[in-house]
C-alpha cells in the first residue's frame, strides 16, 4: 500500500473511531437525560393518581373511575395487592394488559424493554389504605415518543458523521499530496541520478523548517558532498594514471633502446640503465605517497603519545641542515612544549614542509615555534618566489604542482602537501599558507597544546 493510501486510510479511520466515541456519547447522555424526563413526568402522574386513590378504598367502582382520569393515553394503571392479585386495571389498550407485574413495598421506578422491542417506564408507588392495607399502584406508559426522538437522533448523528468524513476522505487526500509532493520529487531524483549517473539537487521552494524540509535539504547536502568527493576520486584517478604513465612511458622507451642499441653502444646501456633506475625510483615514491595518503585518512592509524614538539624540530632542523648543506634556522623555546599525537606523523608532516622548501628555494629558511593560547604554531618559511594567488586555493590538492616543469626536475609529485595537511587534520590541527609573489612563502602548522 502507498504512503499517500495508508494516510487516507489511517485519518479516515481515526476520524471514524473518533465520530463513534463523540456519537456514542452523546446518544448515551441524551438516552440518560430524556428516560429521566420520561420517568419523572410518570412519577408526577403516579403521585397524584396515589394521593386520589388513597381514601377510596372498598369504593371499586369509585376507584375505577378515579384511575381512569389518571391513565395515561398511551398506558396503563393497575392496583396490586401483597398476594400479587391485580385488582384494579385501567387501560385504554388491551395489549397493555400482558405487561409483567408483582408487589412492591417501595416506590420503584424502571424503564422496561419489551420483547417487541418497545420501551415502557414503569413507576411503582405504595398506597396505604385507612384500613392499614397496603397496596401498589403501577402506572405504566409506552413511551412513544421517546422512542421516535432517539430513532431520530440516531439518524441526525448518522447523517453528520457521513457529511464529516466526506470532507475527511477529501482533505485526507489533499493532506497526503502535500506531504508527498516533495518525496516523489526527492524519489524522481534519485531515479534520474541512477539513470543518468548525473548529480542533481531537489528543489527547496519554502523554508519551513518541518522534517520534509530537512531530508529535502540533507539529500542535497549528501549529492553535494557525493559529488565533490566523485570530482576529486576522478581527477585523483586521472592524475595518478597521469603520474604512473609518464615514468613508464620513459622506462618502455629505455627499454625499447636497450633492446636494440645496448649490446653495441656501452653509452646507450648506461644511459638507459640510469634513466630506468631514475623513473623506477620516481614510481616506487609516487606508490608510496599514494600509500601514505591513504593511511593518512584513517585516524584509527594513529599512536598517541606525548612528546616534545620542540625537540622534534631541533632534531629535524638539524638533520635537514646537514643532508643538504643549507642555512636553516630555528627560533623555538627552551622549555619543553609537549603536545599529544602521533610523534612520527608530526616530524613527518614537518618534513615534507621543510623539503618542500629546499626544493623551491636557494635561499635561507626560518622555522619558528611558538604557543598561541592553548595552540602551538609551527612555521616554515622561505624566501623564494612566491606563490600566485590563483594558486594558492588549490596548493593542498592531490598532484596539484604550481610549476609543473620545475616540479618534474626537482621530483616533485604534488602529493606532499596533501598528506602534510592530513597528517595534522588528524590531530585536530591544520595547515595554512601565507605567501606573496616574490616575497616567499610560509607555511604554518598551528596543533593543540597540552595544559600542565
Amino acid at each position: 500500500m502507498k504512503l499517500k493510501s495508508k494516510l487516507q486510510l489511517y485519518s479516515t479511520l481515526w476520524m471514524i473511531l473518533l465520530l463513534i466515541g463523540a456519537n456514542t456519547a452523546a446518544y448515551l447522555l441524551f438516552h440518560q437525560f430524556a428516560s429521566q424526563s420520561e420517568i419523572e413526568r410518570v412519577q408526577s402522574q403516579a403521585e397524584s393518581a396515589a394521593e386520589t386513590i388513597q381514601t377510596a378504598e372498598g369504593m371499586e367502582p369509585i376507584i375505577s373511575d378515579v384511575l381512569r382520569a389518571f391513565v395515561p393515553a398511551n398506558g396503563m394503571i393497575r392496583v396490586i395487592d401483597r398476594d400479587d392479585s391485580i385488582l384494579h386495571t385501567v387501560t385504554k389498550e388491551t395489549r397493555f394488559s400482558d405487561l409483567p407485574f408483582r408487589y412492591h413495598a417501595g416506590e420503584e421506578a424502571e424503564l422496561f424493554q419489551s420483547e417487541a422491542g418497545e420501551t415502557y417506564a414503569i413507576i411503582h408507588r405504595p398506597v396505604i389504605w385507612d384500613n392499614g392495607a397496603v397496596v401498589t399502584l403501577q402506572v405504566t406508559e409506552h413511551l412513544d415518543a421517546f422512542e421516535t426522538n432517539m430513532d431520530r437522533l440516531m439518524l441526525v448523528l448518522f447523517a453528520s458523521s457521513l457529511i464529516i468524513l466526506l470532507p475527511t476522505l477529501i482533505g485526507g487526500r489533499l493532506l497526503g499530496e502535500v506531504f508527498l509532493r516533495p518525496i516523489r520529487a526527492l524519489v524522481r531524483t534519485m531515479n534520474e541520478v541512477q539513470t543518468t549517473g548525473e548529480w542533481k539537487k531537489i528543489d527547496l521552494h519554502r523554508k519551513s523548517k518541518d522534517e520534509i524540509y530537512e531530508m529535502g535539504a540533507a539529500f542535497n547536502h549528501m549529492i553535494r558532498r557525493l559529488s565533490d568527493n566523485f570530482e576529486k576520486q576522478k581527477h585523483f584517478v586521472s592524475d595518478a594514471s597521469h603520474e604512473l604513465r609518464t615514468p613508464l612511458s620513459i622506462i618502455d622507451s629505455y627499454a625499447r633502446l636497450l633492446k636494440r642499441w645496448g649490446a653495441k653502444k656501452p653509452d646507450v646501456l648506461e644511459e638507459s640503465l640510469e634513466a630506468i633506475v631514475t623513473e623506477t625510483d620516481r614510481m616506487k615514491k609516487i606508490s608510496d605517497q599514494l600509500l601514505t595518503l591513504a593511511r593518512s585518512e584513517e585516524a584509527e592509524a594513529l599512536e598517541i603519545t606525548s612528546f616534545d614538539i620542540a625537540s622534534v624540530c631541533k632534531q629535524t632542523v638539524h638533520s635537514f641542515s646537514t643532508s643538504f648543506q643549507r642555512t636553516i634556522t630555528l627560533d623555538a623555546p627552551e622549555k619543553e612544549v609537549i603536545i599529544e599525537g602521533d610523534e612520527s606523523k608530526v616530524k613527518q608532516a614537518l618534513y615534507i614542509l621543510l623539503d618542500n622548501a629546499v626544493k623551491y628555494t636557494e635561499q635561507d629558511i626560518h622555522v619558528r615555534l611558538k604557543e598561541e593560547g592553548h595552540h602551538i604554531l609551527l612555521s616554515v618559511q622561505d624566501e623564494g618566489e612566491g606563490i600566485p594567488d590563483s594558486d594558492q586555493k588549490h596548493i593542498f590538492d592531490r598532484f596539484y604542482r604550481v610549476d609543473k616543469a620545475r616540479s618534474r626536475s626537482t621530483g616533485g609529485s604534488g602529493l606532499g602537501l596533501p598528506i602534510a595537511k592530513q597528517l595534522i587534520r588528524l590531530h585536530n590541527g591544520d595547515v595554512t599558507l601565507d605567501s606573496k609573489p616574490g616575497q616567499g612563502s610560509t607555511f604554518t602548522i598551528r596543533l593543540p597544546v597540552v595544559q600542565s
